[in-house]
């Protein structure tokens, strides 16, 4: 959208379009190289092993009668 934005404008819209792409892109790269990874190494901690801490309940084992 900010190419076609770009693309069709002149003037100060024209530098809103490409601030508006270089936003963009740099948002996509902080999520692939920053977020993702911290999120991957956060899954995989001990720290996410403590379900109560993340409000979760632990299934109850109950035995089923057959």
């Amino acid at each position: 959208a900010a190419a076609v934005l770009w693309w069709l404008t002149v003037g100060s819209v024209r530098g809103f379009a490409f601030f508006l792409g270089l936003a963009t892109l740099a948002d996509v790269a902080i999520v692939w190289f920053f977020t993702r990874p911290a999120m991957l190494l956060l899954a995989r901690s001990k720290f996410m092993e403590n379900r109560a801490l993340l409000g979760i309940r632990a299934k109850s084992e109950t035995a089923v009668a057959s």
